[in-house]
């Protein structure tokens, strides 16, 4: 069975073509570098909250 096609989500920067014809500006190098380490410390911290509670209960 064939793998169902990715389509890139509108204004989030995968594809810079449909984003700026829709009139949404590209993020800047300085907003990328927000935005992922926010993303990376959120995720980080979520797994570590569920690893510590795992150990707890053993």
């Amino acid at each position: 069975m064939a793998r169902p096609r990715k389509t890139p989500v509108a204004g989030s920067g995968a594809s810079g073509a449909a984003g700026s014809s829709r009139g949404v500006r590209k993020r800047s190098f300085h907003q990328e570098l927000v935005l992922n380490r926010w993303v990376l410390g959120f995720l980080l911290n979520h797994y570590i909250r569920k690893i510590k509670l795992l150990i707890s209960i053993q």
